[in-house]
């Protein structure tokens, strides 16, 4: 019994007044609330508060109730661990949150109509928890925003005001909805709005917003009040009279360290950086960290880049240029420094982003505190020119994300998993996922999340703002079927790939993800329908089975009518998929549009299951 009680008073689900309220012969007893409780209160089924229901707790697991143990034992010492629901509410917050998770994937990933209704009618039912209507309101806003309906997202966003303080002065609904405001030049509006989230909720993400609203010293005086409290360098314009930008930025007050290890390797891929490059390098040259090697992969620019690269060169020992004969990409770049490079330590920079001059030492600091960590992130705030702090590319709360290329590792991981996959895009986000999936999740940390450690050019004209490579087809698109492509591989080699199964990832890519390629093919069957579907790949697989000497590509083509659909950040693809895309005849069709093939079949797994159906009673019709 003592045991049972530490674990409730740990638990905080006894309620000695709600206990005392709702069972009115307790202090007829006299016993202390808590022992009745345990004493009499549990065999007799009742509730220790309003955070546990032994009925619906029962109902809801059936295995409890055929076992001879009470329903909050069971909680405390098997089911909390194992995720189960304590409470109808906490259930009912639980699967409509799925739902809205899966909706989202949905609506970002092709099934827009679909989803966006969905969502809607969560917002509209009122029975549902409010943790749901809000959530799901939210994300329907971002959507119609990035769709071009910025008054449609305000007016939504204006509708979730109605919930309670918790939710209609939460971040996640004042940060956007101010940044609506101030985009249409409702300036005061927009301030009103920042500081009526409550105080609990209040942090960096508001304080940036916040500075968006500033002239350039204000703005700069916001920004270091979140250094300040740390004790780190202060930022200020490099030239007093001119606008603030990144390439106006440099920091005062911060003294280097004495030139101890570990020696650093910064690999910095370039390609017609002329306009950004030295503002970057000049960021890594101020960090108080000096034992660097700052290794500059010019991959073929065709500009002034790799001549101020190597003029800077001649003035500092620790910049070491290199330039490749032939454009092969960032992540070709990247490898081709990683090959070079003499550090302990290894990290990237990109070309257009500006490091806090603190930002490697803290990041080593970070590294040193904890034996079972490999590897530490930083976080970053893309700037629109000449310093407008954005939200990334889509409309949402947070103006701090963790930065891909900040990543800073041991050499160690390098040793074992090579370097990064030469593609077009997302190869540093397969380079921290492989890592975790070799060395565990936890030697991965993302440090400092309220801080931000660099800043990062938010151009229109990147990689992450062309439709083919956008950041937006993550969930569907190119980065999506890299991203499961991705995910296969770290189920199916977690310690790492070899040669062969290297070679076999590369051969699965969409061929428009690697670089120089467009993805246009030729093939004599292109087969479309939902890569979650496992009756599509079912079918699919027949198809090229009946086919072999025939070149095929396949297309994901989202079916709104599919109800078993895994999702995490988004769609998740069924993973006999990929057995198919380990044929030599198999591509994928990406962009679809790139794809001439001779004929063309859309697959939908209804359609298949009503055929198999009449094909069964054709093999089996029924007896007179």
């Amino acid at each position: 019994m003592d045991d049972l009680i530490t674990k409730l008073h740990a638990s905080g689900l006894f309620d000695r007044d709600w206990y005392c309220a709702t069972y009115a012969d307790v202090a007829q007893t006299g016993l202390d609330p808590m022992w009745h409780f345990v004493k009499y209160g549990l065999d007799l089924g009742r509730a220790p508060g309003p955070g546990f229901d032994p009925g619906f707790y029962l109902a809801r697991y059936p295995d409890v109730a055929s076992g001879d143990i009470t329903p909050l034992r069971h909680y405390l010492f098997h089911g909390q661990a194992e995720g189960r629901f304590p409470t109808p509410a906490a259930a009912q917050t639980h699967d409509g949150m799925t739902r809205v998770r899966r909706l989202q994937a949905e609506l970002w990933g092709g099934l827009e109509d679909s989803a966006a209704t969905g969502l809607m009618d969560l917002v509209n039912t009122p029975d549902l928890p409010d943790q749901v209507r809000f959530e799901a309101g939210c994300q329907l806003a971002f959507w119609r925003d990035y769709s071009g309906d910025a008054a449609g997202a305000e007016a939504l966003l204006h509708r979730l005001g109605g919930l309670p303080p918790r939710y209609s002065r939460a971040s996640f609904r004042q940060i956007p909805l101010a940044t609506l405001y101030a985009r249409r030049g409702a300036r005061q509006a927009a301030r009103a709005a920042l500081q009526a989230i409550l105080p609990e909720d209040q942090g960096s993400d508001q304080v940036l917003a916040l500075a968006n609203l500033e002239n350039d010293a204000g703005k700069l005086d916001l920004i270091n009040g979140l250094y300040a409290p740390r004790g780190l360098a202060q930022l200020t314009r490099r030239d007093a009279a001119a606008l603030l930008s990144l390439g106006n930025l440099t920091a005062t007050g911060c003294p280097a360290r004495p030139a101890e290890g570990p020696l650093v390797s910064v690999i910095m891929p370039v390609f017609r950086a002329a306009r950004t490059i030295r503002a970057a390098i000049a960021s890594l040259q101020a960090q108080t960290h000096t034992d660097l090697e700052i290794i500059v992969v010019d991959d073929a620019s065709d500009d002034d880049t790799f001549q101020i690269v190597s003029d800077l060169a001649k003035e500092d020992p620790r910049i070491r240029p290199i330039r490749q004969a032939v454009n092969g990409g960032a992540y070709a770049a990247r490898n081709r420094g990683l090959s070079e490079a003499r550090g302990e330590i290894i990290t990237t920079h990109d070309a257009d982003d500006w490091s806090h001059p603190q930002k490697i030492a803290l990041q080593l600091d970070a590294l040193a505190q904890d034996s079972g960590l490999v590897g530490v992130i930083a976080h970053w705030a893309r700037v629109a020119p000449p310093f407008q702090i954005t939200t990334n590319w889509r409309l949402g709360p947070s103006l701090l994300q963790w930065s891909h290329s900040s990543f800073l590792f041991h050499r160690i991981v390098a040793d074992r998993l090579g370097g990064w996959d030469e593609v077009r895009v997302s190869g540093d986000m397969d380079y921290i996922w492989r890592c975790e999936a070799a060395f565990g999740a936890a030697s991965v940390r993302r440090i400092l999340p309220d801080l931000p450690l660099a800043f990062a050019l938010d151009d229109t004209s990147s990689l992450t703002r062309n439709p083919l490579t956008h950041i937006q087809t993550s969930y569907r698109g190119l980065r999506h079927y890299y991203r499961e492509i991705c995910r296969f591989w770290q189920h199916e080699a977690p310690g790492g790939l070899t040669p062969d199964q290297q070679a076999e990832k590369r051969a699965m890519l969409p061929p428009a993800m690697l670089p120089g390629q467009s993805g246009t093919q030729q093939v004599d069957l292109l087969l479309r329908g939902d890569f979650c579907d496992r009756a599509v790949i079912a079918q699919m697989a027949r198809q090229i089975e009946a086919a072999p000497s025939q070149t095929i590509a396949l297309s994901h083509v989202p079916d709104p009518d599919l109800t078993q659909r895994q999702t995490g950040y988004a769609m998740q693809f069924d993973m006999g998929l990929f057995a198919l895309l380990r044929r030599g005849t198999v591509s994928i069709a990406c962009p679809e549009k790139a794809t001439e093939a001779s004929e063309t079949l859309t697959l939908r797994g209804r359609d298949l299951a009503a055929d198999h159906r009449a094909e069964a009673a054709q093999a089996h019709p029924p007896q007179p």
